[in-house]
Protein backbone atom coordinates (compact mmCIF):
# COMPACT_ATOMS: atom_id res chain seq x y z
CA UNK A 1 0.00 0.00 0.00
CA UNK A 2 1.32 3.44 -0.99
CA UNK A 3 1.41 6.35 1.44
CA UNK A 4 -0.85 8.17 -1.01
CA UNK A 5 -3.46 5.46 -0.51
CA UNK A 6 -3.78 6.43 3.17
CA UNK A 7 -4.64 10.07 2.45
CA UNK A 8 -8.32 10.74 3.23
CA UNK A 9 -10.42 11.56 0.15
CA UNK A 10 -11.27 15.05 1.42
CA UNK A 11 -7.57 15.87 1.86
CA UNK A 12 -6.73 14.45 -1.57
CA UNK A 13 -9.50 16.55 -3.10
CA UNK A 14 -8.26 19.69 -1.33
CA UNK A 15 -4.70 19.00 -2.50
CA UNK A 16 -5.92 18.54 -6.08
CA UNK A 17 -7.82 21.84 -5.85
CA UNK A 18 -4.73 23.58 -4.49
CA UNK A 19 -2.64 22.17 -7.34
CA UNK A 20 -5.20 23.32 -9.91
CA UNK A 21 -5.31 26.78 -8.35
CA UNK A 22 -1.52 27.00 -8.31
CA UNK A 23 -1.46 26.16 -12.02
CA UNK A 24 -3.77 29.12 -12.64
CA UNK A 25 -1.83 31.58 -10.47
CA UNK A 26 0.05 34.21 -12.42
CA UNK A 27 3.61 33.25 -11.39
CA UNK A 28 3.08 29.56 -12.15
CA UNK A 29 1.14 30.19 -15.36
CA UNK A 30 3.88 32.55 -16.59
CA UNK A 31 6.51 29.97 -15.68
CA UNK A 32 4.66 27.28 -17.66
CA UNK A 33 4.36 29.61 -20.67
CA UNK A 34 8.06 30.52 -20.52
CA UNK A 35 9.02 26.86 -20.20
CA UNK A 36 6.87 26.01 -23.23
CA UNK A 37 8.63 28.76 -25.24
CA UNK A 38 12.01 27.41 -24.14
CA UNK A 39 11.02 23.83 -24.99
CA UNK A 40 9.91 24.98 -28.46
CA UNK A 41 13.09 26.97 -29.18
CA UNK A 42 15.71 24.59 -30.56
CA UNK A 43 18.43 27.26 -30.62
CA UNK A 44 17.91 28.09 -26.93
CA UNK A 45 17.78 24.40 -25.95
CA UNK A 46 20.98 23.71 -27.89
CA UNK A 47 22.69 26.66 -26.21
CA UNK A 48 21.69 25.40 -22.75
CA UNK A 49 22.86 21.91 -23.65
CA UNK A 50 26.19 23.29 -24.82
CA UNK A 51 26.48 25.31 -21.63
CA UNK A 52 25.78 22.25 -19.48
CA UNK A 53 28.36 20.20 -21.40
CA UNK A 54 30.99 22.93 -21.05
CA UNK A 55 30.23 23.26 -17.35
CA UNK A 56 30.56 19.52 -16.87
CA UNK A 57 33.82 19.47 -18.81
CA UNK A 58 35.14 22.39 -16.78
CA UNK A 59 34.35 20.59 -13.51
CA UNK A 60 36.07 17.45 -14.79
CA UNK A 61 39.13 19.43 -15.84
CA UNK A 62 39.19 21.20 -12.50
CA UNK A 63 39.09 17.86 -10.66
CA UNK A 64 41.89 16.33 -12.74
CA UNK A 65 44.06 19.47 -12.67
CA UNK A 66 43.92 20.27 -16.41
CA UNK A 67 41.70 23.36 -16.22
CA UNK A 68 43.00 26.31 -18.21
CA UNK A 69 42.16 29.99 -18.33
CA UNK A 70 40.87 29.43 -21.88
CA UNK A 71 38.40 26.82 -20.56
CA UNK A 72 37.02 29.34 -18.08
CA UNK A 73 36.86 32.11 -20.69
CA UNK A 74 35.04 29.81 -23.13
CA UNK A 75 32.48 28.88 -20.47
CA UNK A 76 31.92 32.52 -19.53
CA UNK A 77 31.42 33.47 -23.17
CA UNK A 78 28.77 30.78 -23.63
CA UNK A 79 27.14 31.84 -20.33
CA UNK A 80 26.92 35.46 -21.55
CA UNK A 81 25.48 34.30 -24.87
CA UNK A 82 22.92 32.08 -23.15
CA UNK A 83 21.75 34.68 -20.63
CA UNK A 84 21.45 37.31 -23.37
CA UNK A 85 19.01 35.08 -25.27
CA UNK A 86 15.51 36.49 -24.56
CA UNK A 87 13.87 33.05 -24.37
CA UNK A 88 16.43 31.73 -21.89
CA UNK A 89 16.43 34.94 -19.85
CA UNK A 90 12.62 35.01 -19.80
CA UNK A 91 12.47 31.41 -18.69
CA UNK A 92 14.98 31.99 -15.89
CA UNK A 93 13.13 35.09 -14.72
CA UNK A 94 9.76 33.31 -14.76
CA UNK A 95 11.26 30.39 -12.85
CA UNK A 96 12.64 32.73 -10.18
CA UNK A 97 9.24 34.41 -9.80
CA UNK A 98 7.55 31.03 -9.42
CA UNK A 99 10.15 29.92 -6.88
CA UNK A 100 9.58 33.14 -4.94
CA UNK A 101 5.82 32.62 -4.99
CA UNK A 102 5.81 29.16 -3.44
CA UNK A 103 7.07 30.29 0.01
CA UNK A 104 4.12 32.70 0.09
CA UNK A 105 1.80 29.76 -0.50
CA UNK A 106 3.57 27.80 2.24
CA UNK A 107 3.18 30.76 4.61
CA UNK A 108 -0.54 30.91 3.91
CA UNK A 109 -0.94 27.18 4.51
CA UNK A 110 1.12 27.48 7.71
CA UNK A 111 -1.04 30.38 8.93
CA UNK A 112 -4.20 28.38 8.28
CA UNK A 113 -2.79 25.31 10.05
CA UNK A 114 -1.13 27.16 12.90
CA UNK A 115 2.22 25.40 12.39
CA UNK A 116 5.10 25.52 9.91
CA UNK A 117 3.83 23.46 7.00
CA UNK A 118 6.96 23.91 4.85
CA UNK A 119 9.31 22.52 7.49
CA UNK A 120 7.08 19.46 7.94
CA UNK A 121 6.76 18.97 4.17
CA UNK A 122 10.50 19.15 3.46
CA UNK A 123 12.75 16.14 3.29
CA UNK A 124 14.07 15.00 6.66
CA UNK A 125 17.53 16.21 7.56
CA UNK A 126 20.20 13.55 7.61
CA UNK A 127 22.47 13.01 10.57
Amino acid sequence: MSTLDTIPPALRSAAEELAASLELSEPIALFREAKARLDADGKARDMLKRLAELDSDLRRREADGTLTREDIDRLRAVQREAWSDPVIAGSAEAQQRAIGYLPEVNELISALLGWDFASMASAPASC
